[in-house]
């Protein structure tokens, strides 16, 4: 019984360092712009490359405060597609306005940055809204001014997975039990 115990806790521990060491995939994000009025805040979920970057699959991002009211409002990641000529990888949005690629460059540093761009889409107009460049820009798409911009920065916060709580119960239940079962068994 006391192996059982003892190679319960060295198996959730192994699984609490296992979910440590993989890279996050879902962050909390905010951007704020230089001029104090464009803000807003979004989640995002995507794939970390390996290199630093994220591949943005999904996410969401509410612009709460901005130079152009018409804009205000929630927009959903538009994902990327494969385009259909790989020797031509590059990708415009429905308008045709912005070139993006949904990638978070240094995701996991105090600066991270989006080079190409992280584009976000709704119905109504504007429809689309692209966060983009090393300084970080926001452009909205409008009928009335097409290309409306505001420099600023993004923040990023990592979401922990349920997976790292979930083993971490399991390595202190697992602890406590054992410490229990070797107080009961110094008494007796």
């Amino acid at each position: 019984m006391k192996c059982r115990l003892g190679l319960l806790a060295v198996i959730g521990l192994a699984l609490v360092m296992a979910s440590g060491a993989q890279a996050t995939s879902s962050y909390t994000f905010t951007y704020t712009g230089d001029d104090k009025v464009t803000s807003g805040s979004g989640t995002v979920s995507g794939v970390d490359l390996g290199d630093g970057s994220l591949l943005v699959t999904s996410g969401s991002f509410t612009l709460t405060s901005s130079f152009d009211p018409g804009s205000l409002g929630t927009y959903s990641l538009f994902e990327i597609k494969p385009p259909a000529n790989p020797a031509n990888a590059n990708t415009y949005s429905p308008s045709g306005l912005f070139y993006f690629d949904n990638l978070i460059y240094g995701a996991n540093t105090p600066h991270p940055y989006v080079d190409t761009g992280l584009l976000f889409v709704r119905a109504g107009q504007p429809s689309e809204l692209n966060i983009w460049g090393d300084g970080v820009a926001l452009y909205t798409g409008n009928p009335g001014y097409p290309v409306a911009s505001d420099h600023g920065t993004i923040s990023l916060a990592p979401v922990p997975e349920p997976i790292t709580f979930l083993s971490g119960l399991m390595v202190v239940s697992g602890l406590g039990a054992y410490m229990r079962r070797k107080t009961r068994l110094a008494k007796a």
